[in-house]
């Protein structure tokens, strides 16, 4: 997470690290053209969980991308849902 990365890296105040973070993350969605999908009240939150062993980062076993997951999952190899797509996902109803 940018913001966990933001707060090791640098003297910055919690506070100011998810503001940066958030900031970082405003600028990539635009330069994109991707939709805002996480607002800043979300994203502290998020934060919170994090701090609070709630959640954590976990890479995907297949293809190495980190992923936010609940701290207490019972299996240790995690596959993402993009690399494991649930047994519906894309079909529809015609």
């Amino acid at each position: 997470m940018a913001g966990e990365y933001l707060g090791k890296g640098s003297e910055l105040e919690q506070v100011d690290a998810i503001i940066k973070a958030y900031q970082l993350y405003l600028e990539h969605v635009q330069v994109n053209g991707l939709e805002v999908v996480l607002s800043i009240t979300r994203a502290w939150r998020l934060t919170k969980f994090v701090d609070n062993g709630m959640l954590t980062l976990k890479p995907c076993t297949k293809c190495g991308g980190h992923f936010v997951i609940h701290t207490h999952e019972l299996y240790d190899k995690f596959v993402c849902g993009l690399c494991h797509m649930p047994a519906r996902a894309g079909k529809t109803n015609n």
